[in-house]
């Protein structure tokens, strides 16, 4: 909220914790921001949640993302993540060559220099 803008009006909250680790969160604001959380406990007993959120950007369009977090990390899956670049098919080939080669048993230096 910015300083001199009035507070946004929360249209929709909704909780409810179990107490066996077991929980759910929403909330949605007049200005089009939307959150909801599911947790739950893993069977290595950490904590995991599942959820998504959105939100308006200034030119209009929404921001959606849903996500998982567990015990592999904070894993967000939107349109609006950038995603890395292809890896090059030459790339691709240098690294089966040397996967090969270490099958085969082959070493290098710590230069990178081929010792057996």
């Amino acid at each position: 909220q910015l300083a001199n803008e009035p507070p946004i009006e929360i249209i929709r909250q909704e909780s409810t914790d179990n107490g066996d680790g077991n929980f759910n969160f929403l909330f949605e604001t007049a200005n089009g921001i939307y959150k909801e959380v599911s947790g739950y406990p893993t069977a290595n007993g950490a904590q995991a949640m599942t959820g998504s959120f959105r939100f308006p950007l200034d030119d209009g369009q929404i921001v959606e993302v849903s996500f998982t977090a567990d015990e592999n990390g904070y894993l967000p899956v939107s349109d609006f993540i950038p995603t890395p670049h292809p890896i090059p098919a030459h790339v691709l080939e240098t690294l089966a060559i040397v996967d090969e080669l270490v099958r085969q048993g082959a070493t290098w230096d710590e230069q990178g220099r081929r010792i057996t």
